[in-house]
């Protein structure tokens, strides 16, 4: 047994011995390519995939390779996403692009922009961007300003959010509510969730489980328009 486990072992060195360094330089980069794809894969969102320039923009601002990094490239295919398919996503890209390049002013810019047209993710980023010590009040009255345009039910789920949480403004949860409802009123799904979840508490407003429940239902039946 001991002398068949040898011949094993004997060819088995062979064999690699006769590998040629080419040969496995060649399986090497295989195998590093093949990690980098599924790595890449791992760090891929829905928005990324929806045109070859979204994908381009944000294969080039490092979001799925870290080391293909190339701002400018990057700022020029999430401008063409945002200019051919009207695309708050891609807005909400440049405004981080914009962001990690310290131009904060472009970067409030097109996180304002892409919030106000649906873009959940750029709603934070605004809010965090735009609420320093000194200016909440001012970015408040910004907002509120959009909020109380119909056009921009984004607006008004976020002065909702601001006026019942007391950021940049005073707390007042009647009237955060009251916003809340202009918003659901117009099928955006963030206040619509959000609201649920008061009724679910039963803090702000009496408990309701099933206005609560109809809220998530008509979230669903909205297909999520924003």
């Amino acid at each position: 047994m001991s002398d068949q486990k040898q011949t094993v072992t004997y060819s088995f060195l062979e064999k690699i011995r006769h590998f040629s360094l080419v040969k496995l330089a060649f399986l090497s980069v295989l195998l590093s390519i093949l990690g980098l794809v599924i790595f890449g894969v791992f760090r891929l969102e829905p928005h990324h995939l929806s045109s070859k320039e979204a994908f381009l923009g944000n294969l080039y601002r490092g979001k799925l390779i870290p080391f293909i990094h190339d701002n400018e490239k990057a700022k020029t295919y999430l401008e063409q996403s945002v200019t051919k398919f009207n695309s708050a996503e891609a807005q909400c890209d440049m405004g981080e692009v914009y962001a990690e390049e310290s131009n904060f002013k472009l970067a409030g810019y097109y996180y304002f922009t892409a919030a106000m047209h649906g873009s959940q993710r750029c709603e934070v980023h605004f809010l965090k961007l735009s609420y320093p010590p000194d200016g909440e009040i001012k970015v408040f009255q910004m907002v509120k300003k959009m909020a109380d345009n119909r056009k921009y039910p984004s607006a008004q789920f976020m002065v909702g959010k601001r006026l019942i949480e007391g950021v940049g403004i005073s707390k007042d949860a009647k009237e955060g509510i009251a916003y809340l409802e202009k918003a659901v009123a117009q099928k955006h799904w963030g206040a619509s969730l959000y609201l649920a979840g008061i009724y679910i508490k039963g803090e702000l407003l009496p408990q309701d489980i099933d206005k609560a429940n109809k809220l998530m239902g008509d979230k669903n039946k909205s297909g999520d328009k924003k």
